[in-house]
C-alpha cells in the first residue's frame, strides 16, 4: 500500500497542478458527480471506495496530460484495491465522514478557483490525513488483540 501511495502521490500531485489551469467545465462536472457519489456512499466501504477512486481518476483526467492519465490507468487495478482496503479499515473511525466529504470538496474548490498552491497543499494534506486515519485504525486493531 505504501508503494502504491507513493506512485499515486507523484501522479496526482502533478495532475492537480495541471488541472488548476486545464480543467474544463466537463471535468468540473465529472469531479462534482464523483463528489456527490462520495457523499451518497459514505457509509458503504465498497461503493464509497469506487466513488473515491472515481474522484481521483477524474482529477487526473482533468489534467489533460495523456502521460499522467496513462500512468494512472496502468496502475488502476492497484489503486482501486488500495482505495477499498483503506476504506474498509478506516470507515468506522470517528471523523472519517467529514474528512472524506469536506476534503474532496475543498480539492474540487481549489481546482475550480485555479489555485495551484492551495490545490497542491490540500492534496498533500489529504494524503497526510488519510495516513493518520490508517494509523488510528491500526492502533485500534492492535488494542483489540
Amino acid at each position: 500500500v505504501d508503494d502504491i501511495m507513493e506512485a499515486r502521490i507523484g501522479i496526482e500531485r502533478q495532475a492537480i497542478r495541471l488541472a488548476c489551469s486545464r480543467a474544463r467545465p466537463a471535468d468540473i462536472d465529472r469531479l462534482n458527480a464523483a463528489l456527490v457519489r462520495i457523499e451518497a456512499t459514505i457509509k458503504d466501504p465498497v461503493s464509497g471506495s469506487d466513488a473515491d477512486f472515481a474522484f481521483h481518476e477524474a482529477l487526473t483526467a482533468a489534467s489533460h496530460s495523456p502521460t499522467l492519465m496513462s500512468l494512472h490507468a496502468a496502475i488502476a487495478v492497484l489503486l482501486r484495491r488500495s482505495h477499498l482496503e483503506r476504506r474498509q479499515r478506516i470507515s468506522s473511525l470517528s471523523g472519517i465522514e467529514a474528512y472524506l466529504i469536506d476534503h474532496h470538496r475543498r480539492l474540487l474548490g481549489a481546482i475550480v478557483e485555479g489555485d495551484i498552491d492551495e490545490a497542491d497543499k490540500l492534496l498533500m494534506q489529504h494524503f497526510a490525513i488519510g495516513l493518520e486515519f490508517q494509523r488510528r485504525a491500526l492502533t485500534a486493531r492492535l488494542r483489540e488483540t
